[in-house]
C-alpha cells in the first residue's frame, strides 16, 4: 500500500439523536485502520452540532479535507456513513466525482472493502 495513512472525517450533527457520537465514529475508524493494515489514522474532527445541510466546503475540517484531497495528500478516507460528508444531492455527487477522479478509496462504516463509487 503506497499511502499507509487512513484519514477519517467525523462530525456529529444537530440532527443526530445520539446514534453517531464522535467517539463511536473514531472507534469504528480505528477498527477499519487495523483491518486494512494502515499505520496511522488521522482524524479530521468537525465536532458536534454541525448541520448536515451545510455544504462540506463551508465547514472548517470539510474545507481542509478537500484541500488535502486536491493536493493529493489523501488516498484513503474513512467516514462512518456518507451523510457525515453531506446529506444534499449536489455536494454528494460532487464529492463522489472528486473522489473518483483523485482515486480516493472510501471506507464507510465497519466495512470489509472500500466503497464502490460507481454504485450510489
Amino acid at each position: 500500500m503506497k499511502n499507509k495513512i487512513l484519514y477519517g472525517y467525523i462530525r456529529e450533527s444537530k440532527e443526530d439523536s445520539g446514534g453517531y457520537s464522535l467517539e463511536l465514529q473514531k472507534r469504528v475508524g480505528e477498527k477499519v485502520k487495523e483491518r486494512f493494515g494502515f499505520k496511522e489514522f488521522v482524524v479530521l474532527d468537525e465536532g458536534s452540532g454541525v448541520s448536515g445541510s451545510s455544504e462540506p466546503w463551508e465547514r472548517g475540517k470539510g474545507k481542509l479535507l478537500l484541500e488535502k484531497i486536491e493536493n493529493e495528500e489523501i488516498k484513503h478516507l474513512y467516514v462512518y456513513e456518507w451523510s457525515r460528508l453531506s446529506r444534499s444531492n449536489y455536494p454528494s455527487e460532487y464529492l463522489r466525482k472528486v473522489f473518483k477522479e483523485k482515486e480516493i478509496k472510501i471506507y464507510e462504516g465497519n466495512c470489509n472493502e472500500p466503497k464502490n463509487l460507481n454504485d450510489p
